[in-house]
């Protein structure tokens, strides 16, 4: 889903999103890509650009501060938000999700779960899920993946930011916290 007037940047990305489900996905009905006008109000969303998230979740968006050139996939709301700083973070986050997912960047390479579980392996006790990603424009690999729980040290994240489970993952953050390694 898309704002109801969305940007040149925000059809680019929500085309390649829609391109890459419908391209895994038999049976898919169009329409793939609707504005936020246009919503039906039932099944799983992907909201794409900050104006395309509803309001009653859009303060979930909140702990998510990206850099210049940076864009992301959060889950928030039961449904996934696609945002950038700019138009080159959208589009670096669309595009490097769409061609990924689920993988963290290689395909057949390591899954995006295998981040919350490097953090389970340091810390076997910690409750921890993956609650988004980023990625730069022009930069490989994921630049930080946020995680939300409890019982996670700054020291578990740099275990889990060493292992060779990670090697696509560039940063780790800790949600409602400054931790980030």
């Amino acid at each position: 889903m898309v704002p109801a007037h969305p940007s040149a940047a925000e059809n680019a990305a929500a085309a390649n999103l829609a391109a890459r489900a419908g391209y895994a996905t038999t049976g898919l009905t169009p329409p793939v890509v609707v504005t936020a006008a246009e919503d039906p109000g039932s099944g799983p969303r992907i909201w794409v650009g900050r104006d395309a998230v509803p309001a009653s979740v859009a303060g979930e968006l909140a702990p998510f501060e990206l850099a210049a050139d940076e864009g992301g996939v959060f889950a928030i709301g039961g449904n996934l938000a696609v945002i950038g700083n700019n138009d080159g973070g959208l589009m670096a986050a669309a595009d490097a999700y769409a061609a990924r997912a689920p993988y963290q960047w290689r395909a057949g390479g390591e899954k995006l779960g295998a981040i919350a579980d490097a953090v389970r392996e340091a810390v076997p006790e910690a409750k921890v899920e993956l609650a988004g990603v980023t990625y730069l424009h022009g930069k490989a690999g994921i630049h930080r993946a946020f995680l939300s729980g409890s019982g996670i040290t700054t020291e578990a994240l740099n275990k889990a930011l060493a292992s060779t489970h990670l090697a696509a993952v560039h940063g780790l953050c800790l949600l409602y916290t400054s931790r980030c390694v």
